[in-house]
């Protein structure tokens, strides 16, 4: 948000820097989250997160406090969810 802040001028200026920061936090998410088990649920909350993000912080500057809360328990809860699902799914109690 800092980033779009400091290119004040115009859209087009600070679009370029935001998404090569969305892009960029988004696929070393997914290295990071993927390390181990990779699936396409983890993919899409890689690059869901850092959307998600702006999102909040721009409601918040906005005002909007609700929606930055349900945005962030959304996307951040279904990428707890992406990585847990196939770590359970491994868990065999039975043997």
């Amino acid at each position: 948000m800092r980033l779009m802040v400091a290119f004040q001028g115009s859209f087009e200026v600070s679009l370029q820097p935001f998404l090569a920061l969305s892009l960029g936090g988004g696929s070393q998410m997914l290295i990071a989250l993927s390390a181990q088990r990779s699936s396409s649920a983890i993919a899409l909350a890689s690059f869901l997160c850092p959307i998600a993000a702006f999102y909040a912080l721009t409601s918040v500057l906005l005002g909007n406090y609700y929606a930055a809360m349900l945005t962030t328990f959304f996307a951040y809860g279904f990428a707890t969810t992406a990585m847990l699902v196939p770590a359970v799914s491994e868990f065999d109690p039975v043997s």
